[in-house]
């Protein structure tokens, strides 16, 4: 049950191709980390409702669809004049060739597939990565460096339903956030019991909140070691100001800490943490509950939710394990010199991160750009692969308008618990041809056949994979003969 490893990509026979027809996949919901089957937004029944993110999600992904496909926007821009696709990624490729550092961002709002074609773009142009660039990327950063740190005792969704008799919430809000999480985990209308520990935020105590909750992690772990070695009392003394600083009273914090002691098998559900610290006293607290032989614990992390940002890092976990597969790093890699580095632990930019060089004016291709991004590159020539490249102000230097980004791009999606899911467009019947099928390594991605439910057959733009392999195929020609 217990797991402490990084999940590693499926084989590339197995992602890159295109299912057979008559066995396709459901689409997958990409609303939030649960990742439902989407049979519960294509049904949306009152027996059978789908949340509120699940809507929401599939309205975005209906809206984009609309955009690409009409014809009033263009398949391809330079500096915001319309232009073939050929030409315009001709003039990415003379771009990102001439640069003398490139950054790449965006990695965790493509599929497995496109991930692994933006790591053979860095290793050709000694680019940098930056996976993470939602709101969320400072508190995935600071788990992945606790993870380093301290490691991280860890299971499955199946296991954590089949096995765990105890559910504690750690400043999680799944009716919010992950409205299907209790119902996959088990612990929706059962009696097994559901701790919830929530530290409640408001705009003038946020450094107030993180101190009490960073306190509450360490003291329960205090409580947990002195009590397992049979020195209860020695306990109280020292630690009355700590209980103090929690906010809470001691009979609450000594009560808490006996229900986990008292756990057969339990979970810890990470909903968020304000610093490095925090997650990693969290981690620590789980391995100090697992000393003992008469329990197991275990972290489960419920993943991405668009609740608070929409444009979310939602293939974060997919990221992480294809920087691993292929840069040696879960993320924050350079490949300047023909070596892998990674700078997570720099406590200042990195003279090559993809910020840094945003900055001074070198150029980075984008995906699913964000408004302070855009800040960033007002002066840098930028190239960028989104369904919204009408509305991107000011105009990158090189825009392609691809399918949407994520139900359409017919790849693989990784679970945080580390399951490996296809994704299938819910307005389609059948899935897009592989990027292998392409006719030919470098001719141009042309508009693929598809067929709605409605039944009515129309074009669609190319995926961003197909985008990104003929990218890398005009890269790779033009380094091989300068």
């Amino acid at each position: 049950m217990m797991r402490n490893c990084t999940p590693v990509p499926p084989s590339e026979a197995t992602t890159t191709g295109a299912a057979p027809l008559g066995s396709e996949p459901p689409p997958v919901c990409l609303g939030c980390g649960c990742l439902c089957p989407g049979d519960t937004i294509e049904r949306d029944t009152p027996d059978y409702p789908a949340c509120d993110l699940g809507r929401a999600w599939l309205q975005r992904h209906q809206a984009e669809r609309a955009e690409v496909e009409s014809r009033e926007v263009p398949e391809a821009v330079l500096f915001g004049e319309p232009v073939p696709i050929s030409l315009a990624l001709d003039r990415a490729c003379e771009i990102l060739t001439q640069a003398s550092a490139v950054g790449i961002v965006g990695l965790g709002r493509v599929c497995v597939e496109a991930q692994r074609i933006l790591l053979d773009l860095a290793d050709l142009l000694g680019a940098s990565l930056e996976p993470l660039s939602a709101p969320n990327a400072q508190a995935s950063r600071d788990a992945c460096r606790a993870l380093l740190r301290v490691g991280r005792v860890s299971a499955t969704r199946g296991e954590v339903r089949d096995r765990a008799d105890l559910l504690w919430l750690w400043r999680a809000d799944p009716s919010k956030r992950h409205p299907r999480l209790l119902d996959q985990l088990g612990f929706a209308g059962t009696n097994r019991p559901v701790l919830r520990t929530v530290f409640v935020s408001t705009p003038d105590d946020s450094s107030t909140n993180s101190s009490r909750a960073l306190t509450t992690a360490w003291l329960l772990r205090a409580m947990v070691e002195r009590w397992e070695s049979g020195r209860e009392r020695d306990l109280i003394n020292p630690v009355l100001d700590w209980i103090a600083a929690t906010g809470h009273s001691r009979e609450q914090v000594e009560e808490l800490a006996q229900r986990l002691m008292q756990a057969r098998i339990g979970c810890l559900v990470v909903g968020h943490c304000d610093s490095l610290e925090e997650r990693e006293a969290l981690n620590r607290l789980v391995r100090s509950l697992n000393r003992s032989g008469r329990r197991r614990f275990v972290e489960f992390e419920p993943g991405f939710s668009s609740f608070d940002h929409p444009r979310t890092d939602w293939n974060d976990p997919g990221a992480r394990a294809v920087c691993c597969w292929r840069g040696g790093f879960p993320e924050a890699i350079g490949f300047e010199g023909g070596i892998p580095r990674s700078w997570l632990g720099w406590r200042d930019p990195w003279p090559s991160c993809p910020p840094t060089l945003l900055a001074v004016g070198d150029p980075a291709p984008l995906d699913g750009l964000d408004r302070e991004r855009v800040e960033l590159v007002e002066c840098s020539p930028w190239a960028t692969l989104t369904p919204r490249i009408s509305r991107l102000s000011p105009p990158p230097a090189v825009g392609l308008a691809c399918g949407p980004i994520g139900a359409g791009s017919f790849g693989t999606v990784a679970r945080a618990d580390g399951a490996w899911l296809p994704i299938r467009d819910p307005a389609m019947t059948r899935p897009a041809p592989a990027v292998t099928s392409w006719p030919g390594r470098t001719t141009t991605p042309v508009a693929v056949p598809i067929v709605p439910w409605d039944g009515t057959p129309r074009l669609m733009r190319p995926d961003v994979v197909s985008l990104l392999a003929s990218l890398r195929d005009r890269i790779e020609a033009r380094l091989r003969f300068t």
